[in-house]
């Protein structure tokens, strides 16, 4: 028999599933296979950052814990002068979710970070994968446990027939619309395959292109959720993969119980 452990997050990218790896083996977890699925998040947060290897959205943390400590009272006492300091915080943040605050700071502000290229936003990304790779390994070793690595399809840099809902999704008024995020997705799977034949070709699968011949309705947003018919077939690109750890995870047991992969 088989135990599953499912410890996947909406919106984590790569760096920290190592990172909950890492936790969990620390707290005593013994996986025999550990999968990793991943190819959507990480080029949106590169893009988001401008650099690679950062959660999403973690600008907002920064500002959040920021504000908290503005708001702590217990940081500067009590009265009207922490009072003032409140009001005068929250009132910030009410003027800066209006649009006419937005549209003003961004003309007042014309020393906004340059985004970053979209071949340095790819190769980055790669990079960092490639790293995670490493680490994931090293613990491999010491835990015994087998990686697999999964870089899945995106609506964006897919090649396949598309259907008329996805058609739509990708091309909301008929048209092609300028997707610098759509050329990262695009421009990544011939770099990871190339970084990953050097560093573990054995445990990794390049599922980008599964879609490639098929009609199935695949993604259900413009994010690249998967409709629910296109599960099997991305579940089918890493199976053998899977099926021979689960089965070699077994084998010195004599027929015992592998751990939860």
């Amino acid at each position: 028999r088989i135990e599953v452990t499912n410890l996947g997050e909406q919106g984590w990218v790569n760096s920290q599933e190592v990172i909950e790896l890492m936790l969990q083996l620390r707290a005593g977890q013994r996986p025999d296979v550990v999968v990793f699925v991943d190819g959507i998040n990480e080029p949106f947060a590169t893009l988001q950052a401008r650099r690679a290897g950062i959660p999403q959205n973690e600008q907002k943390r920064i500002d959040e814990f920021n504000m908290g400590r503005r708001l702590d009272r217990t940081l500067f006492g009590h009265g009207l002068k922490s009072d003032l300091k409140a009001f005068a915080t929250l009132g910030v943040s009410a003027l800066q979710h209006t649009a006419t605050f937005a549209a003003l700071a961004s003309k007042l502000h014309a020393d906004t970070p340059a985004e970053i290229s979209v071949d340095s936003a790819a190769n980055a990304t790669v990079h960092m994968y490639a790293e995670n790779v490493k680490l994931v390994q090293a613990l491999a070793a010491s835990y015994h446990f087998t990686p697999i690595f999964v870089w899945q399809p995106t609506l964006q840099g897919s090649d396949k027939k598309l259907t008329a809902f996805e058609e739509k999704l990708l091309r909301p008024n008929g048209q092609e619309v300028k997707d610098r995020l759509g050329d990262v997705y695009k421009a990544i799977p011939a770099r990871l395959d190339s970084a990953m034949a050097m560093v573990d070709k054995e445990h990794f699968v390049d599922a980008t292109h599964v879609f490639k011949d098929s009609a199935l309705p695949v993604f259900m947003d413009r994010v690249g959720h998967n409709a629910e018919e296109s599960i099997p077939v991305i579940v089918d690109s890493f199976w053998p993969k899977l099926s021979a750890a689960v089965h070699a995870a077994i084998k010195p047991s004599q027929g015992g119980a592998p751990h939860a992969p």
